[in-house]
């Protein structure tokens, strides 16, 4: 597959994006650079090729290259959220947390809905003493994704140290609860681990990968195979059907869109942009019952996670 978008398009960054990606997957960190550094030799500014080489330094463990290229990727596209993120993580874990906040919160502010990032900006303002601020963030992590553990860890430790004692043995509890719930999925996934089943999800991810470059170059038809080759092989694929549903939508095709935003509502079912977009597309085409329906399902899941109706999710945009 990677071979072949390569034959089609030999001088797109994109298509060397498409094997440097998979060969980093593959563990062959060495080849992977190959292909990022041939990507910066054809577009200086391609922005995916830091972020790719800054991957492969800090799997050698070179933290000082890694945010050097981070910072390069950052330079060429500001609001990127990996570059962001990674960025923010590396000065953390480098013992540079102030230097991390000041990433941190760019980040939240351009991805608002990022509970990863919340988390650790809670982590960073901890670091650096401001516990009211460690609070908030937390607390927004939570709201976010309450299934997460590790934000509850943070809010007992914020709170012991504001003499909250109640408060912080509450958020311990919660945090043992769920971390306890964590374990005993990663032991059932370590159990059941299907090599046959990450060999198709990584067929999925090129595939999927390779659409969205056919897509940009205007072949909507060979996109459209490759995606739902991806979807056909990973039943449990989430980007494929984001880049079909999308597809679908630009295309006109209310029905099918509508069909592949059911399938990543039942993948994800505690997400509220599926069913909300789904009832749009759905008042469309003049089926009022079926719109109310599927808005009222957005409508509780914003409820029962605190927030406010929200746009349909960018992912579906990519």
């Amino acid at each position: 597959m990677a071979r072949g978008v390569l034959a089609d398009f030999p001088n797109q960054p994109d298509a060397l994006e498409v094997s440097a990606r998979m060969y980093l997957r593959l563990g062959q960190s060495a080849k992977a650079a190959e292909y990022w550094n041939r990507c910066v030799a054809l577009d200086p500014r391609y922005p995916y090729a830091y972020l790719g080489l800054a991957a492969v330094a800090i799997s050698k463990g070179d933290r000082p290259e890694q945010i050097r290229l981070l910072r390069k990727a950052l330079a060429i596209a500001p609001n990127a959220f990996e570059a962001q993120f990674e960025l923010a993580k590396s000065l953390f874990e480098g013992g540079r947390a102030q230097e991390s906040l000041e990433v941190l919160q760019n980040h939240v502010r351009d991805y608002p809905r990022s509970a990863r990032g919340h988390v650790l900006l809670g982590a960073a303002y901890l670091k650096t003493g401001a516990l009211e601020k460690a609070k908030r963030a937390y607390e927004t992590a939570i709201q976010l994704n309450p299934d997460d553990d590790f934000p509850y860890v943070g809010l007992a430790t914020v709170c012991a140290r504001l003499g909250r004692a109640e408060e912080a043995k509450r958020y311990r509890e919660k945090f043992t609860e769920l971390r306890a719930g964590t374990l005993r999925e990663s032991r059932g996934r370590h159990i059941g681990y299907d090599d046959m089943e990450s060999a198709r999800n990584h067929l999925a991810e090129v595939c999927t990968n390779a659409g969205r470059l056919y897509r940009a170059q205007g072949n909507l038809a060979e996109a459209e195979r490759l995606c739902r080759r991806a979807a056909q092989v990973a039943p449990g694929d989430v980007e494929s059907r984001q880049a079909l549903a999308w597809l679908y939508g630009q295309s006109g095709r209310t029905t099918e869109a509508i069909r592949m935003l059911e399938q990543l509502a039942r993948l994800q079912p505690s997400a509220p942009e599926y069913p909300l977009e789904i009832g749009r597309l759905y008042a469309e085409l003049g089926q009022k019952d079926k719109a109310d329906e599927w808005r009222e399902k957005a409508h509780r899941l914003n409820a029962a996670k605190g927030q406010r109706p929200s746009a349909p999710a960018a992912a579906l945009e990519k």
